[in-house]
């Protein structure tokens, strides 16, 4: 019996080709970030197939493995720059005669999300390792798109706690600017948990292909 993804090709487009129409998206926090794209009766050459015909999954499947080792969620760097805010943020507002700061449960969840990402920082070492060797990410990229979005979700929800009523503020108005965009950024975030895969295949795979669990 053949597989549902098999009969699928990979070609390679020029996005001048006749017939091919880009109209940009604006999301919710007013950023043009991608696009939604048309093709009337466009004709791509035979020459520009990747890979053989019908295995188009199998090369999807490996820059799929690329995109999520680079996601920008899972990027420890980027994560821990997010904590920082959240630390400054805290130690800069007011409450009850001290700073946020002062409040332990706080510093604890902090220290989680820190720990987290210190987490997914070692274990990137151990893929850039192999892929020193000449190999290519391995199920582990799953975890850097699935866990990093779900950190990174916890680090602006934590971020948005600590500027309080601040953290809801648009930034066309005077306050929502001066917090850099908190509550902007929080509603698009949401959608790195649909793109590359959704949170759910993410961790089916996880399960799969890491765990080795039945499908």
């Amino acid at each position: 019996t053949k597989r549902k993804q098999e009969g699928i090709s990979f070609f390679l487009l020029d996005m001048k080709t006749p017939g091919i129409r880009i109209r940009p998206l604006v999301t919710i926090d007013d950023h043009h970030h991608f696009n939604e794209t048309f093709f009337e009766n466009v004709f791509v050459p035979k020459e520009n197939l990747v890979g053989e015909l019908d295995k188009g999954w199998t090369v999807a499947k490996a820059l799929l493995d690329y995109e999520r080792f680079n996601s920008i969620m899972g990027n420890p760097i980027v994560l821990g720059r997010a904590i920082d805010q959240v630390k400054q943020s805290a130690r800069e507002s007011a409450q009850n005669g001290g700073v946020v700061w002062d409040d332990p449960d706080l510093r604890r969840q902090v220290v989680g999300m820190e720990m987290d990402t210190d987490c997914i920082r070692y274990t990137r070492y151990r893929s850039l390792s192999k892929i020193a060797r000449g190999d290519k990410p391995g199920p582990e990229a799953f975890l850097f798109k699935f866990y990093g979005t779900v950190l990174f979700w916890r680090i602006l929800e934590a971020h948005q706690q600590v500027l309080g009523t601040a953290g809801i503020a648009w930034n066309d108005e005077p306050l929502g600017a001066l917090m850099g965009e908190v509550a902007r950024h929080n509603c698009t975030i949401r959608a790195s948990g649909l793109r590359g895969g959704t949170n759910e295949v993410q961790k089916n795979v996880v399960a799969k292909r890491i765990l080795g669990l039945p499908d």
